[in-house]
């Protein structure tokens, strides 16, 4: 479990005053986006600014604040990040596609995080083509083995013999209707 409240004392020392916060790759993207978000101590406050390769401007929430964001606020800061498209000036549009992978020196946890976001995602999909994939199976297999199903336990019966041959690790080497 991630310690959401976490909040690191300070992002700067005594000799910056501007330091990397955050940067974030997208891997599934177009073109592997990379983004950095940086951390600006001006006139007391701490102001957050994201680069990317192509000049674009964001929206970020908070945009500023008085201390250093806890870790749900940081995240919170990254998942809403949008393109302001008002100031796009002819920049390459960019496309943030899948969860990033992130790494910051600041608040450790951050990596783990969006890897166990993308694991969780990964999951969810397998499980939703799975089930996809069951359905057409059950459809299409008695038509190519030449079944006719006359009634809904004889369904029901072949759903269960596919099922167990899905779990096995043998996978449908033993599947057999008879």
């Amino acid at each position: 479990m991630f310690d959401f409240k976490f909040q690191p004392e300070s992002y700067f020392s005594e000799e910056t005053n501007s330091v990397l916060l955050v940067r974030l790759h997208y891997p599934e993207s177009t073109w592997g986006e990379q983004i950095s978000i940086y951390a600006h101590f001006l006139e007391g406050k701490i102001n957050f600014e994201v680069i990317d390769f192509y000049g674009n401007d964001y929206l970020v929430y908070p945009s500023s604040c008085w201390e250093p964001l806890t870790f749900e606020d940081l995240v919170y800061l990254i998942e809403g990040m949008q393109v302001n498209q008002d100031l796009n000036d002819g920049n390459l549009a960019l496309v943030l596609d899948g969860i990033p992978e992130a790494e910051s020196e600041f608040y450790p946890e951050l990596k783990k995080y969006f890897d166990e976001k993308k694991e969780k995602l990964r999951l969810g999909l397998k499980i939703k083509y799975g089930l996809s994939l069951l359905r057409n199976l059950l459809t299409y297999i008695p038509i190519f083995i030449g079944i006719k199903i006359k009634t809904i336990t004889q369904f029901y019966t072949l759903k269960n013999k596919v099922f167990e041959a899905i779990h096995r690790k043998d996978g449908f080497q033993r599947f057999h209707l008879i």
